[in-house]
């Protein structure tokens, strides 16, 4: 599945240099909402739900993408109000989780979840890829990652790229001032990417490839 994946100028160059990612924790997300997707209307199951909230983001972290890299608002909100840039991945199905948008929020029979000792992977991966519909326009997938298996630096958590997330393409957004020369500098040797520039849309409100820039591709250090 191709996904784009949204940074700040300054984290993109860290992120291409180490080759990996930063690792998103639920509960430090912009979404309050986060896993708790179940309607919580009784008082008693509100402290299962932090619990389990709690429980979750001590152990499992995501890596956040989106199928869309024309949105102004991922730019403006993900991407350092476009001076970011986008990554652009090839990322495997089998590790792809698609984030469902609904109105209303999951009715759960959390007496019965009780008794059988807790929440199941599937209720888990359920409340791990629900959101509001105001979060419609993100188009967000998620790849979950266990925390004990990723590296940690100053109390974050990265993922290595890997033959599962490969990144293909880098799209400077119409804002950004780096150069093809800022990647080659930092890219580790053996690797190659393409280089993309955006700009806004002379027709629609959506962020396109500048087609005046030609693509580029960059080669590691050698």
């Amino acid at each position: 599945m191709r996904a784009f994946h949204f940074t700040q100028a300054e984290f993109a160059l860290l992120a291409i240099k180490h080759w990996r990612l930063k690792v998103s924790r639920f509960d430090e997300l912009n979404d309050p909402f986060e896993l708790l997707g179940a309607e919580l209307s009784q008082p008693q199951f509100r402290k299962n739900f932090r619990d389990f909230k709690r429980w979750t983001s001590d152990r499992f972290g995501l890596l956040c993408f989106s199928r869309s890299r024309k949105s102004p608002l991922l730019w403006s909100h993900y991407a350092d109000k476009h001076s970011g840039v986008a990554f652009e991945f090839d990322i495997d199905d089998e590790v792809v989780n698609e984030v469902h948008y609904r109105l209303r929020r999951h009715v759960l029979d959390v007496d019965a979840r009780i008794r059988q000792g807790g929440f199941s992977e599937d209720d888990a991966i359920k409340l791990a890829t629900t959101k509001s519909t105001h979060w419609r326009d993100e188009q967000e997938i998620r790849v979950f990652v266990n925390l004990a298996d990723c590296s940690r630096e100053n109390g974050l958590y990265f993922e290595r790229l890997s033959r599962e997330i490969r990144l293909k393409n880098i799209i400077f957004g119409p804002l950004c001032s780096l150069s093809h020369h800022d990647l080659a500098k930092v890219l580790p040797k053996g690797e190659r990417v393409g280089v993309y520039k955006s700009r806004l849309a002379f027709k629609s409100y959506e962020i396109v490839y500048d087609k005046s820039f030609k693509r580029m591709v960059v080669d590691g250090r050698a």
